[in-house]
């Protein structure tokens, strides 16, 4: 079903296609004083409705922790990967928080228990996903990462 854009005369004046959007004359207005900074940066959305709580619980230690897991979120899928794609190991996550393995399997525990990340068994390989209910890189995750974490008790607001 085809949509137009009509004149105060019924004149036809142009066609609004599938995915065209109508941006209003208010809306231009407000934005006039906008700038769209860091343009083609790669960014990450984090929900602070819960940081003060998140950040409480977990301390300041493994806080640090979490924001240094960001920049190795992959996109949809919240899977911590190298910037080769691939999954990151215990081991490289000590080599890039520059901490000994032991206390990275403390951090990386702590927020397994905070439902910040989780741990997850393919065959010998495990893998470390972000709860995409408090960041994530970009507004579509995949739906085996929804399942993954959407009882935690960061899903919605909770």
């Amino acid at each position: 079903m085809s949509k137009y854009l009509v004149d105060e005369n019924g004149v036809i004046v142009n066609e609004i296609y599938v995915g065209d959007r109508i941006l209003r004359k208010s809306s231009i207005d407000a934005n006039k004083d906008s700038l769209e900074i860091n343009n083609g940066i790669s960014f990450v959305k984090l929900y602070t409705n819960n940081l003060a709580t998140i950040i409480e619980e977990i301390g300041p230690i493994e806080a640090s922790v979490m924001l240094m897991l960001v920049p190795y979120i992959q996109y949809g899928s919240g899977l911590l990967v190298a910037p080769n794609g691939v999954p990151l190991t215990k081991n490289m996550l000590a080599n890039i928080l520059n901490k000994d393995l032991r206390n990275v399997g403390r951090n990386l525990e702590g927020l397994i228990r905070a439902e910040l990340i989780g741990k997850h068994r393919t065959g010998k390989t495990v893998n470390y996903t972000v709860n995409p209910y408090v960041f994530c890189l970009g507004s579509k995750v995949h739906k085996v990462l929804h399942r993954l974490f959407e009882n935690s008790r960061w899903a919605k607001g909770k």
